[in-house]
C-alpha cells in the first residue's frame, strides 16, 4: 500500500492544484488515506497519509474550493 498508495495521493493532490479534481476524487482522496495509515506494514506508509488526513479535517474548505472552481470555470 505505501509505494503505490503514495503515488495515488500524488496524482489526487496534482488534480486538487491544479483545480481539475471531482467530489468523487475527494472522496478517494480520503479513503486512500485511511486505508493506507491502516494496512500499511512501513513507518512511511502509516505516516504519509497523517498529513494529508490533517488538511482534509482542518481545511476541508480548501480542497472544496478547488472543486468549486472547476465548476465556475469549467
Amino acid at each position: 500500500p505505501c509505494r503505490e498508495g503514495i503515488r495515488q495521493m500524488l496524482r489526487l493532490l496534482y488534480k486538487f492544484q491544479t483545480c481539475t479534481a471531482t467530489e468523487a476524487d475527494l472522496s478517494l482522496l480520503e479513503t486512500l488515506c485511511t486505508v493506507m495509515n491502516r494496512t500499511s506494514f512501513c513507518g512511511l506508509g502509516q505516516a504519509t497519509p497523517t498529513a494529508i488526513l490533517s488538511t482534509l479535517r482542518f481545511f476541508r474548505g480548501e480542497y472544496l474550493k478547488g472543486i468549486k472552481q472547476v465548476r465556475v470555470n469549467g
